[in-house]
């Protein structure tokens, strides 16, 4: 059950936000079909990426509500200057990687790679079976859209496991 309410307040903005990270992923996903694999339908193209968006929008929803609590999600942040200095690869490296771990970064990086991951696999996988560059294609994206929403949907039972103790 989604405890904040996405379509009103501050919350809108981030809804908004990670709609369209999903929506500029699925543009990739789209040249891919359409040039790399030579999908010439136009539906497929269209309407099942329009699916994958809205999935993996929720999937992201579901992260972030079940690995953020209210009150984290509310708390004040303070803010504090950091020393400068020089810094190198490794420096830069633990920048990226604090980034990643950030709580509203973090559903979205999970949620691409689990998506590029299954729709890969997916499309290997169907690669044996199909000749159809059209059907390898809804397949592939399929797998990769029900894959991210059973991800999504386990961590939130996870999580709920966790807090009831």
């Amino acid at each position: 059950m989604l405890k904040l309410n996405w379509a009103r307040g501050k919350n809108l903005g981030l809804s908004l936000i990670y709609l369209g990270i999903m929506g500029l992923f699925q543009v990739i996903i789209i040249t891919i079909g359409q040039y790399s694999m030579g999908v010439g339908s136009r539906y497929a193209v269209v309407f099942m990426p329009l699916g994958a968006i809205i999935s993996t929008f929720y999937a992201i929803v579901i992260l972030f509500e079940s690995t953020t609590s209210m009150k984290q999600y509310r708390r004040k942040k303070h803010y504090h200057k950091k020393k400068r200095r020089k810094k190198d690869m490794k420096g830069y490296f633990n920048e990226f990687i604090d980034f990643v771990k950030k709580p509203k970064v973090k559903p979205v990086v999970s949620i691409l790679i689990l998506f590029i991951l299954l729709f890969l696999i997916g499309l290997g996988f169907i690669n044996l079976f199909l000749e159809d560059a059209t059907a390898k294609f809804i397949v592939a994206i399929n797998c990769g859209s029900i894959g991210v929403l059973f991800y999504a949907t386990y961590q939130e039972a996870k999580m709920k496991r966790r807090t009831r103790r």
